[in-house]
């Protein structure tokens, strides 16, 4: 397939029934790439007075995803350090269609430095944890880095919960520093009262195994991942979240709800790139719903470059619950129509049809991301659907300009 099978992203359907745990690919929450990182200071300063870094895409806040660069309390007060962005990055763990930009270096990471992420996993669970980390040189930057975390913004620190070892020893050999094939992977799914967690905490700690304290440790693409919250306390079961980009700039957004409790209405907001989301429309809800409802909205204005949306649902009482994020990578890529897959419930037989003449590939899997079905087809397929049990299936259909991923029931 060619690369520009990528040029938009699917809509990301939320379930909220007691269905089993999924095996699919998590739902990104936040993400750091530092392409855009400016501390503003090239010296060493006091910790206390360096800025913080806001993630450069969440799907919460982007002002609350933050990370710090501090003195590990009860350590000297007088150690002084700098942290910076720095060519060149890597691309190993890269979202969101970024490039090698920048990575994040913290200078002399001594055993009296942390770097403290805030990573809310509010409507998440089995939170898992990447990125891509290097030292400077051979004889020069931490060795060792420690990670644990906290349930209450900081006050105390656990590794229980952790599925991985605790630390990363940090090889260097001479020549360029090289970064790792894959990146440090860590998840937290063992403690569930990281599951939605307002004040979860990711801390990471220097071990000095060679000289000194100078040189640096380097980080790139940080991203927190989780599967959606199932709770069926959800005022909104919300089946799916569509975004395709038609003619001039519009943006048809449309989303269905199974049920509503006391939905009072969704406000649309827009982003670019993530990063501090703006309403841009409101459509009211039914209120009190056993039934599908089917809703939708233009945006007449979207910009010419990668644009997010997701829906903020408001009940009658002031709460407030967010969708997933759906992104267009780029908008100028027109979509001419939209992928038809119907019916749905479905029985026997299946339809697919493209917007155009055109390959696709299609990929059917069950709720625990076996794959049932893997085929391709130019404009039109008719799948055999009679073998398939009663239940969730999701049709993942991939053409030259769009991914759909679409929930269907199996009668």
């Amino acid at each position: 397939m060619k690369k520009n099978l990528q040029k938009i992203l699917f809509c990301f359907c939320i379930l909220i029934t007691a269905l089993p745990e999924s095996k699919a690919q998590q739902k990104l929450i936040h993400y750091w790439h530092f392409n855009n990182f400016n501390s503003g200071v090239t010296v060493p300063v006091n910790p206390s007075t360096l800025t913080v870094a806001n993630a450069d895409y969440s799907s919460l806040d982007t002002t609350k995803a933050r990370i710090y660069y501090r003195a590990i309390p009860g350590t000297s007060s007088s150690y002084l350090t700098y942290w910076d962005g720095a060519t060149t990055g890597d691309t190993v763990n890269i979202r969101l269609g970024q490039t090698a930009g920048k990575y994040l270096r913290t200078r002399n990471p001594s055993d009296s430095m942390q770097l403290l992420f805030y990573i809310p996993s509010i409507h998440y669970k089995n939170i898992t944890i990447k990125y891509e980390v290097q030292k400077s040189s051979a004889g020069n930057g931490a060795g060792i880095d420690s990670f644990s975390y906290s349930l209450d913004s900081g006050a105390t620190w656990k590794t229980s919960g952790l599925s991985s070892v605790y630390s990363q020893v940090l090889y260097y050999s001479g020549g360029t520093p090289p970064w790792p094939l894959a990146p440090i992977t860590t998840n937290i799914s063992a403690d569930t009262l990281a599951n939605n967690n307002s004040k979860l905490v990711f801390r990471i700690k220097f071990a000095i195994t060679d000289t000194g304290t100078s040189g640096n440790n380097r980080f790139d693409n940080f991203t927190v991942e989780g599967d959606t919250q199932i709770t069926s306390s959800l005022p909104v079961n919300l089946l799916s979240f569509n975004a395709i980009a038609q003619n001039d700039k519009n943006v048809l957004l449309s989303w269905q709800t199974a049920s509503e409790i006391n939905n009072d209405h969704f406000d649309i907001e827009r982003s670019a790139s993530g990063n501090n989301f703006k309403s841009i429309g409101s459509i009211r809800g039914n209120g009190n719903s056993n039934s599908l409802q089917n809703y939708s909205f233009t945006d007449a204005n979207a910009p010419e470059e990668e644009i997010c949306y997701r829906l903020v649902q408001k009940d009658f009482d002031g709460n407030v619950n967010y969708s997933d994020v759906i992104c267009l990578n780029n908008v100028k890529n027109k979509i001419t129509g939209e992928v038809l897959i119907s019916p749905n419930p479905v029985n026997d037989e299946l339809n697919i049809s493209l917007p155009a003449n055109g390959i696709a590939g299609v990929e059917i899997t069950d709720v625990t991301g076996k794959i049932m079905l893997v085929s391709s087809f130019v404009n039109k397929l008719k799948i055999n659907t009679a073998d398939l049990k009663e239940g969730i299936y999701f049709v993942r259909v991939q053409g030259e300009q769009q991914v759909v991923v679409k929930k269907i029931i199996k009668q």
